[in-house]
């Protein structure tokens, strides 16, 4: 038997009608966690686990999920994410870890019987990003989807053309920018909760902390050390160590350059818009609390 051998998946993961009904037994047997089986399937989504169930990671579109989750293949299998993925529909520059359940390595809940009974024992973590920042990191990935074609997006992109945004002079601009606030204001005012696309949806929206009830939640600014702290907590050796940093779809390398976005009034129309992530980045403390398992026994 190879390497790791038990910590892959072997059978393939949930398809639609699974993912169903894994979404209508959690309903079922924990009626008093979810007010409904839609709510209920939202939360199992959004949250990857490996095969050996020691860790969670609910995902946040925008907030460094790529490194993560490189660095979590890390951590899980002691050996850097080095297969390859090229996806023209995918604006993403490195797919693949977001293609892992293809592979049956990474599951979300939703995915595989029993996940959410792993969950109380399990390293539940996530990460957060400066509202302002995601904002820009949003609109600037819905311009790239654009200028490459790709069908993420579409439906944003159709909308926002009908709302008035010139593809041929707005992409990357800072009109550009404050038009796709109204927008995102617009989707949040008139579109079901379910219906936001992650990318510029709350992040309190997509890291339901009373839900997951994270040992750890920190910024993507601090993400080196997080990730550090997380293979420590995991009995694991470095995350980042060997793991082929110029991979990672860095979201925050562009921040350095968002300085023509950066005024007093579209950072306070963010913040009417992002108000309540402001307060969770605040909360965001990277610190590891309540985790009682030794690392030992975690890597076990």
């Amino acid at each position: 038997m190879p390497p790791n051998a038990r910590k892959l998946f072997h059978k393939p993961p949930a398809g639609a009608a699974g993912r169903g009904k894994i979404a209508e037994a959690v309903f079922r047997d924990h009626p008093e966690a979810f007010e409904t089986v839609k709510a209920a399937h939202r939360f199992l989504e959004r949250i990857v686990m490996p095969a050996s169930c020691r860790w969670a990671y609910c995902t946040n579109a925008k907030v460094g999920t790529t490194s993560i989750l490189n660095s979590m293949f890390q951590i899980e299998f002691g050996v850097p994410l080095k297969a390859t993925l090229n996806d023209p529909r995918n604006p993403n520059p490195d797919q693949i870890s977001h293609k892992l359940d293809v592979a049956n390595v990474f599951y979300r809940l939703d995915q595989f019987a029993g996940a959410y009974e792993a969950l109380p024992n399990a390293f539940r973590f996530s990460a957060v990003r400066d509202p302002f920042q995601r904002a820009v990191s949003s609109f600037r990935y819905v311009c790239s989807s654009q200028a490459q074609g790709s069908q993420m997006f579409f439906r944003d992109r159709v909308r926002l053309n009908a709302t008035k945004f010139d593809w041929d002079v707005d992409p990357g601009t800072a009109r550009g920018f404050r038009k796709f606030l109204d927008y995102v204001e617009m989707e949040m005012k008139r579109t079901p909760r379910a219906g936001l696309n992650a990318h510029y949806r709350p992040q309190w929206m997509n890291v339901d902390v009373d839900r997951l009830k994270p040992h750890m939640l920190f910024r993507l600014e601090d993400l080196d050390d997080a990730l550090e702290r997380i293979a420590a907590a995991l009995g694991a050796t470095s995350a980042v160590s060997g793991a082929a940093p110029v991979r990672l779809n860095r979201a925050s390398a562009g921040d350095a350059d968002n300085g023509k976005f950066d005024t007093a009034e579209v950072r306070a129309r963010v913040r009417s818009i992002y108000d309540a992530d402001y307060a969770l980045y605040e909360e965001a403390t990277g610190r590891i609390s309540d985790w009682p398992i030794h690392p030992a026994e975690a890597h076990a």
